[in-house]
């Protein structure tokens, strides 16, 4: 874990040991007074994570769970029997963990690359994230009007490139392939001080290709429209790695 990643964890229990809601605002503000530098992007993510939650009751259900573990040489489960509640709370847990850590690295990427993608989304505020499914918004500034002061078009193409690659990283990838195809069409205007909001989807995930729509909102109003196509066979291919290295047999399970 960062340090950055370490600061915004004990500004939220920070928090909660006061009994404080956890906003991005506190957390940044939190932060901010320690002197570290922390990517904006985390401060929603982690209030988003936590909101409507009481990390206290939540830290108190951990140590219940702890407790409530079984100690060793508990009784096993009879053969052939389900497994477990707890066991298959744990894997879907894991699970979640794993598909987040992609759509963060990728995040994590493209603040700490610098470039164009975050001087354009510097200050994207992350809405939702679901598997296959990913909301933001971020406020139209000056520097991405055109010279007529609406939106500029090539910023917004850049949303539906930026916000596809996301929603494919919600799969749970840590890289999200090469665009192959981007097509986008300019519905209605925007402009400075417009709070834009984009709805990204994965269509279909092939084996060697990713199909991703992506809507653009100002308000009930939509601003544009988009598909973008992404080359994933190399990271369909790490996955199938990887998820054959956690089932290779050991010489415990050989034979079962």
């Amino acid at each position: 874990m960062s340090t950055a990643q370490q600061a915004i964890v004990y500004a939220t229990l920070i928090l909660a040991d006061d009994n404080v809601e956890i906003t991005a605002d506190k957390l940044e503000a939190i932060t901010k007074a320690a002197g570290i530098d922390v990517e904006p992007i985390y401060f929603n993510l982690f209030a988003k994570a936590f909101e409507g939650k009481d990390v206290n009751e939540l830290l108190l259900n951990v140590g219940s769970a702890a407790a409530a573990a079984p100690v060793a040489g508990g009784a096993a489960p009879a053969a052939g029997g389900a497994a477990a509640p707890a066991a298959e709370a744990k894997v879907e847990e894991e699970e979640e963990s794993d598909e987040d850590m992609g759509f963060v690295q990728v995040m994590q990427a493209v603040h700490a690359k610098g470039g164009f993608d975050a001087f354009c989304f510097d200050k994207l505020n992350l809405l939702s994230a679901e598997v296959g499914h990913v909301r933001g918004e971020i406020p139209v500034t000056r520097d991405y009007l055109n010279a007529v002061g609406g939106t500029h078009g090539g910023w917004l193409s850049t949303l539906v490139d930026v916000g596809g690659s996301l929603a494919i990283a919600s799969h749970g990838f840590k890289t999200t392939g090469v665009s192959t195809d981007l097509s986008v069409s300019f519905l209605a205007a925007s402009g400075e001080g417009s709070n834009i909001v984009f709805d990204a989807r994965v269509l279909k995930l092939g084996r060697t290709l990713a199909y991703t729509r992506v809507d653009i909102f100002s308000g009930d109003k939509l601003v544009a429209t988009g598909n973008h196509t992404k080359f994933v066979a190399r990271e369909q291919d790490r996955a199938a790695q990887e998820t054959a290295a956690t089932e290779k047999p050991t010489p415990a399970n050989i034979g079962e």
